[in-house]
């Protein structure tokens, strides 16, 4: 099936309520939508390809087994790993197969269909995207959305709240968050901030990481490495203000008042501030 049959037959069941075209199984048009989930084209790539995946892992169009076997897909050199290290168009397939590994480690969570050893393994590959990931642009013009840091961290959201994910893996999906808010390649402008808090949130639901650990990781962000080029070295600094702040700003909120780990946070971010603001 080219591109434009498929955008057409999805166009189609988008009208008609994301009903599975007659003639088709989920299965099977999902097995030929991941090969387009990094198309530049951003209505077929985003709001056809992604939008209609999500809903059919949440509307149960596709099975457990089905979603298992997708997952393995998604994972590979060919998707979420494809290009890995290259700043170019290969990102798109990186991003929105992250967001595909998100739609069904979310479906796991509220009916667990996925082994212990297949959720670790899917974290184990998502952190190597989001880690060794260069390219952190966030709309594209004429493509739309890359979003890698959002994408990414809506992952790590979706992990972190797993039961499988123990404690070291815990600490280092906020490793990777902390190192991610250290780019100096590019400005976070489009919310990858909000994003990127969330997964933190998750982790302390868990309740299992010390308040010293976590006190430790929080000033961990006043040890910036410069690159000594401007104004990359500026972004950096820009990209860890504009993070904390929203951490400090999400952790001040009532649902999250007295959380193991909350108040603390709250006052090494706020030291870490003070240190690193010119103004």
């Amino acid at each position: 099936m080219n591109r434009e049959e498929l955008k057409a037959l999805l166009e189609s069941s988008v009208e008609n309520d994301y009903q599975i075209p007659d003639g088709y199984t989920a299965y099977g048009l999902a097995e030929v939508m991941l090969e387009y989930l990094g198309d530049t084209d951003p209505k077929l790539r985003d709001h056809l390809c992604y939008f209609s995946l999500s809903e059919w892992c949440e509307r149960k169009f596709l099975s457990a087994e089905d979603m298992r076997k997708l997952l393995q897909t998604v994972l590979d050199a060919r998707h979420l790993l494809c290009g890995l290290g290259q700043v170019d168009d290969t990102v798109f397939m990186r991003t929105f197969s992250a967001l595909i590994v998100t739609s069904i480690v979310c479906q796991h969570l509220e009916a667990p269909f996925l082994q212990a050893e297949e959720v670790r393994e899917t974290l184990e590959r998502v952190l190597q995207f989001y880690e060794q990931d260069l390219d952190n642009r966030g709309f594209i013009d004429g493509k739309g959305w890359a979003h890698g840091a959002a994408h990414g961290a809506d992952a790590l959201f979706e992990l972190a709240e797993c039961r499988e994910i123990n404690v070291p893996s815990l600490q280092r999906i906020l490793e990777a968050i902390r190192a991610k808010t250290m780019t100096g390649s590019y400005s976070f402008i489009h919310q990858e901030d909000e994003r990127m808090v969330t997964p933190v949130t998750a982790v302390l639901e868990r309740g299992v990481l010390s308040e010293d650990w976590l006190a430790a990781w929080v000033a961990g962000f006043g040890n910036m490495t410069k690159t000594g080029q401007t104004p990359n070295d500026m972004v950096i600094q820009v990209n860890v203000k504009q993070f904390l702040r929203s951490l400090v700003y999400r952790l001040q909120k009532p649902s999250h008042e007295g959380k193991q780990g909350a108040a603390r946070i709250v006052t090494e971010a706020l030291s870490v501030l003070k240190n690193i603001d010119r103004f």
